[in-house]
């Protein structure tokens, strides 16, 4: 269906070129640049006609009407803007072997042009309308993902993110996740609902899940026993079901790796990002940024001149804020915004959660709402520290612990926009979804530049849009914390993990509070291996409407690396209230005389009130509330965490094993 839709969209898209181009030749072009009137618009339709079948050939040769999922869809793109290139050489070809009709050169070469745009434009609003349709569940066959772990909700971004392969999400099926909780992915950057697909079963219940819930295809994301494997795989073969596994090398990404076909032997090999530069496109690219650079930089000249006039008026000190950040090959440069903070802010603290920030003044809001913070970084393009299309540059303090695989982002030039920050995952860690860089990397070319460039336009209108009717709503303070809280970063529990008889009053009160949590903001909670079934009798009940998520421990390097990630902790561990101190992360430390609010460098406002709101009933008073610095000095509560200062008695009648 979907590649019907895209073959009867590009028909349309190609004669509609044809249509405009003449109309435009006709109706738009004063007489004084042409004198002679085109043919009538029915000489032409022989011509379109023959474009039109020829363009449709080409991209399917070009395999654009078969199953294909890309990042962002840019291989769909970039392939349809090749695609358009060769039919049109084609039908100058045949223009030129054929001297029956003298058709007007400019329509034609209009018709090319105009229909190009109509055609990756239309591509895209069809498959907005086909993802839509599918993760609502009305379109596509239904796939089922074994391991809701790292590989199996990449794979879930992947589906939801290419509507071009026919098929979404019905839910997963994992040994340790609980039942019923939901997986959550986000569709794009203007949709407030992610998607959500549920946990259906555990991995001995695979048969039944597939009848019960109509399941067409079944993806094994993480390794299975070699007796289930080949359960499912005889099964398959008796009833019609689709199988793929998930390849895994080592501790490589499964985007990482590529099967290749050695005569009829399938190899898997890791990918290298490294392409040799060629001097072509390197040098087409540096012209084409400083010419772009130029002519924006003029085009927003009122903007400029505004901003160096407002910025100042309501925060004295300089119009451009400055931050070091690392560029090509890991060497420092000073990136350029105009500055939306107020002057004392601190430049290297954690980026403000959405526009309603303190720290942003009231211009500040403006330009950053509607993007044009990021204006003065053509300077940084004219000294050539940046490209206009490129991977984000981060601070030196990120890439400081990047790996070896994060490091391959560093082999391009950073660019002011990229496949990244058009992404549903702009708001997530750069590093933490390398694909958008990596496939940048691996497929550098001026017509993916473009594409991007064009992408980044369209999103920028979005943005305004967006901020127009944000302006309008004007949220109340209650909705405006409950979405800078929902924004924020995850909420992380780590409870004591020891345990004797029965489970421990910590557990018991508290998990469904945190279950409630989940509903407000992103949380994870810490399990050993052997509570697996303890947790789901706790979580079963309360986890549906929320995003609580299982982090099997595994080891101390895992669980202080999960607290260096999170916003806030929960705990009753003396060692994670520690780290979490010297990270400076916010942390309520469950103690035998009471409950302490540690204060982090930078909390989401009103995440403390409503966080204490929810605990508060289940440890049955309010908690004493003590605001200390990440290095332990004493200061002053800031106005959210300011709270009723009542001692708590927590009863813990032993504590589990594991952390």
């Amino acid at each position: 269906m979907s590649s019907l839709a895209r073959i009867a969209v590009d028909a349309v898209a190609v004669l509609a070129g044809f249509l405009i181009s003449y109309e435009i030749r006709e109706r738009v072009i004063p007489a004084t640049f042409i004198t002679a009137s085109a043919e009538p618009v029915t000489k032409y339709l022989e011509g379109a006609i023959a474009f039109t079948l020829i363009t449709l050939l080409v991209f399917w040769r070009l395999g654009l009407y078969q199953r294909r999922g890309s990042v962002l869809n840019l291989w769909e793109l970039e392939t349809a803007l090749k695609g358009m290139a060769v039919a049109s050489a084609i039908f100058f070809a045949v223009l030129f072997l054929d001297q029956r009709v003298a058709y007007s050169r400019l329509i034609v070469v209009g018709a090319m042009a105009i229909g190009t745009f109509l055609v990756i434009v239309s591509r895209q609003i069809v498959s907005a309308i086909i993802q839509r349709l599918q993760v609502s569940g009305r379109m596509g066959h239904r796939v089922l993902i074994y391991g809701c772990g790292a590989t199996g909700r990449l794979l879930m971004k992947k589906i939801v993110e290419s509507p071009q392969l026919g098929c979404t999400v019905a839910g997963f099926l994992d040994d340790a996740a609980p039942i019923g909780r939901e997986i959550a992915c986000r569709i794009s950057q203007t949709e407030s609902e992610p998607f959500k697909a549920p946990v259906l079963g555990r991995g001995r219940q695979w048969e039944r899940v597939i009848r019960e819930h109509d399941i067409s295809e079944l993806l094994l994301s993480c390794a299975v026993s070699p007796d289930l494997r080949l359960d499912i795989l005889q099964y398959a073969r008796e009833n019609d079901l689709k199988v793929g596994i998930v390849p895994h090398l080592d501790d490589q990404r499964v985007d990482d790796v590529y099967v290749e076909d050695l005569s009829a032997i399938p190899v898997l090999r890791p990918r290298s990002s490294r392409r040799q530069s060629r001097l072509f496109y390197r040098v087409a690219k540096r012209c084409f940024d400083i010419v772009a650079a130029v002519f924006l930089t003029i085009l927003t000249a009122p903007v400029w001149i505004i901003a160096a006039i407002v910025i100042p008026l309501e925060s004295p000190g300089p119009v451009f804020f400055e931050q070091e950040r690392i560029g090509q090959g890991g060497r420092p440069f000073r990136l350029l915004k105009f500055r939306s903070m107020w002057r004392d802010a601190n430049p290297y603290a954690l980026s403000p959660v959405g526009d309603r920030d303190q720290r942003i003044t009231r211009s500040g809001r403006v330009l950053r709402m509607l993007g044009l913070d990021e204006l003065p970084q053509m300077l940084n393009v004219l000294r050539g520290d940046m490209s206009l299309v490129g991977p984000r540059p981060e601070m030196p303090f990120i890439v400081e612990r990047y790996t070896a695989h994060q490091r391959q982002r560093l082999e391009a030039k950073p660019g002011i926009t990229g496949p990244w920050q058009i992404s549903a995952d702009r708001h997530a860690a750069i590093h933490e979804n390398l694909e958008y860089d990596l496939y940048y990397l691996r497929h550098q070319s001026l017509a993916l530049d473009a594409l991007i460039l064009l992408e980044t336009a369209f999103f920028t209108c979005g943005l305004a849009f967006s901020a127009l009717k944000r302006i309008k709503r004007r949220p109340t303070d209650a909705t405006a914390t409950s979405e800078a809280v929902r924004a924020g970063s995850f909420l992380l529990v780590a409870l004591d993990q020891r345990r004797r008889d029965g489970v421990p009053a910590t557990w018991s009160r508290l998990v469904p509070a945190v279950c409630r949590a989940a509903q407000l903001l992103p949380v994870r909670v810490l399990v050993a291996p052997d509570n697996v079934a303890r947790f789901d009798e706790l979580l079963y009940n309360t986890t549906r409407e929320g995003r609580a998520e299982y982090e099997l421990y595994t080891s101390q390097t895992h669980l202080y690396s999960l607290v260096r990630s999170a916003g806030l902790v929960l705990t009753d561990l003396p060692h994670v209230v520690r780290w979490g101190e010297k990270a400076g992360i916010g942390v309520f430390a469950i103690e035998n005389d009471g409950v302490r609010w540690i204060a982090g460098a930078e909390d989401v406002p009103g995440s403390v009130d409503i966080l204490t709101a929810l605990f508060s009933p289940a440890l049955a008073t309010e908690p004493e509330v003590l605001a200390e610095a990440a290095d332990g000095d004493r200061r002053s509560a800031p106005r959210h965490a300011r709270l009723q200062h009542q001692s708590l008695e927590l009863q813990s009648d032993g504590r589990l094993s594991g952390s």
